[in-house]
């Protein structure tokens, strides 16, 4: 005859052993596989072909923060169109009236 007891330890040992098995890591050898087929897939991936992308020249010279100047200047190293600058400066305008948090650390400086 079979506990409450018995059945909730048998129940508890099985729930043991399946957390155990996905959450142990995975063996070198599926590893290994593993980036091979990740770099794979990377590698037929290419370039992208919808005809934009982005230098990190606009975001590598802009200074800390976020401005009205920063944002022109970002836009004018992209060589945005007006519309595009426009929907931007916006943006920021919303962005600014929103209330800064009161709570974690201290960013101020």
């Amino acid at each position: 005859m079979t506990t409450t007891q018995d059945h909730a330890s048998t129940t508890g040992a099985d729930l043991t052993a399946a957390a155990a098995s996905v959450l142990a890591p995975p063996a070198p050898a599926e590893l290994s596989q593993s980036l091979i087929d990740q770099a794979a897939t990377i590698d037929t991936l290419g370039r992208y072909a919808f005809g934009w992308s982005d230098s990190d020249k606009a975001g590598a010279s802009a200074r800390r923060g976020v401005d009205e100047d920063v944002v022109r200047d970002i836009s004018d190293k992209k060589s945005e169109p007006q519309w595009m600058l426009e929907r931007r400066l916006k943006a920021l305008k919303l962005f600014e009236r929103q209330p800064m948090p009161t709570w974690g650390a201290d960013l101020s400086g």
